[in-house]
C-alpha cells in the first residue's frame, strides 16, 4: 500500500524554505555572524527611527516593511536580496499600492542604507535599481473663501482655530500640536517651530512671523491661560479643555469630514493648508527664497512646484505673445 507523500512528510512553507536557506547560506560561506532576516532587520530598524523620527514617518516604514512581508516572507535574509528581488518587489508594490509606492520605495532605499551602516550588507541594491517615474501633480489647495466654507462645518472650535492657523502660517500639523507658549511672541509677532523638545523633520529651528490673523488667534488662546505665558509655557497653545495635546490623526479626520461636508475637491487633507499658505505667497509675489525659509525646505527645488501655481503670472507670459503679433502687423 502507497503512503501519501503528505503523510509522510509535513507540509513546509515558505518561510520554512527561506529558513533553511539562510542556513545552508551559513554553512556553505562558513558564516558565523547572526542571520539578519527581514523580519529582524524590521524590528531592529523601527525601534531606531521610532527614537528619533517621527509618528508618521515611522508608520510609513512600518507599512513599507509590511509590504516586505508579504512580497518575501519574514525569514527571507536581507543579505539575499539582490536586483532581481528588488525589481520584483517594486512589481508587488506598484500593483498592492499604486498610489504609495514610491513613498515605500524610498522608505526601503533609506533602511537599507542604515543596514550598510550598521555591517548588515555590502550592498544597498535600492540604490542601484532605477524606480519607475510617477507624474507630479500640483498640490491641492484651498482659497480663502473655501477655507471659510469648510469652518463651518469643524464644531469644535480649537479645530477650528488650529485650521485656520495652520493656513496663516503654513505650520506642518504636527508643529501646531506641539506649539507650547514658551515658543511664541505676542509682542513681536512670531513664532520659534523646533527647539531641544520637539525636532523639525527638516531638522532646523525656524522663525515665521505671524499675519494679523494668526497673531489673533494666539491672542485669543493666551486668554485661555489668562495671559501669563511665563508661568504657562510649557502648556501647549492648542489644547484640549483639561490640558492635554490633540493627536494629528483626530486632527485630520475631522479636517477631511468637514472638506467631505462642505463638498470640496476630494484630495483635500490637513496638508493641503500648508501647499494653500504657499501657494498665497506666491500669487503676492512673494521670492521663493522666503517662501523656503518659511516653510523649513532644505531645497529651493522642493519649493518650485509651488512657483507653478502663480497662474496670473504665467497668463502674463503667454499674453506677451500677443505683442510680437501686434508688431508683425
Amino acid at each position: 500500500m502507497k503512503t501519501k507523500n503528505n503523510e509522510v512528510m509535513p507540509q513546509i512553507s515558505v518561510d520554512d524554505i527561506e529558513k533553511f536557506r539562510a542556513i545552508m547560506y551559513m554553512l556553505n560561506a562558513n558564516v558565523t555572524t547572526e542571520i539578519i532576516t527581514i523580519d529582524t532587520f524590521a524590528k531592529s530598524y523601527l525601534k531606531f527611527i521610532g527614537e528619533n523620527r517621527s509618528s508618521s514617518y515611522y508608520r510609513s516604514v512600518k507599512i513599507s516593511f509590511d509590504h516586505m512581508f508579504d512580497c518575501f516572507g519574514a525569514y527571507k535574509t536581507i543579505r539575499s536580496i539582490g536586483y532581481k528581488e528588488v525589481e520584483n518587489f517594486i512589481q508587488f508594490v506598484q500593483k498592492s499600492a499604486p498610489k504609495g509606492f514610491h513613498v515605500y520605495l524610498r522608505n526601503m532605499k533609506a533602511a537599507f542604507n542604515q543596514a550598510i551602516k550598521w555591517d548588515y550588507l555590502s550592498d544597498n541594491y535600492f540604490m542601484k535599481v532605477k524606480f519607475p517615474k510617477r507624474q507630479k501633480n500640483y498640490p491641492a489647495y484651498l482659497s480663502v473663501k473655501e477655507l471659510a466654507q469648510l469652518c463651518t462645518h469643524i464644531s469644535n472650535d480649537t479645530i477650528k482655530d488650529i485650521t485656520i492657523f495652520a493656513f496663516n502660517t503654513g505650520m506642518r500639523l504636527n508643529e501646531i500640536t506641539n506649539l507650547k507658549f514658551r515658543h511664541i511672541d505676542l509682542v513681536e509677532g512670531s513664532i520659534i517651530v523646533g527647539d531641544d523638545h520637539f525636532i523639525t523633520k527638516g531638522r532646523a529651528q525656524r522663525l515665521i512671523p505671524t499675519n494679523d490673523i494668526a497673531n489673533h488667534i494666539l491672542v485669543k488662546h493666551s486668554k485661555i491661560c489668562k495671559g501669563d505665558l511665563k508661568r504657562n509655557e510649557d502648556k501647549y497653545v492648542f489644547a484640549k479643555p483639561y490640558g492635554g495635546k490633540f493627536t494629528g490623526n483626530h486632527i485630520s479626520k475631522v479636517f477631511k469630514r468637514a472638506c467631505r461636508r462642505s463638498g470640496l475637491n476630494d484630495n483635500l487633507h490637513f496638508h493641503s493648508l500648508r501647499h494653500s499658505f504657499a501657494s498665497s505667497l506666491v500669487k503676492t509675489g512673494t521670492p521663493l527664497y522666503y517662501v523656503k525659509e518659511l516653510l523649513g525646505h532644505h531645497s529651493i527645488f522642493t519649493t518650485e512646484i509651488y512657483w507653478h501655481l502663480d497662474t496670473e503670472s504665467l497668463r502674463k507670459a503667454v499674453n506677451g505673445i500677443n505683442n510680437l503679433e501686434n508688431e508683425i502687423d
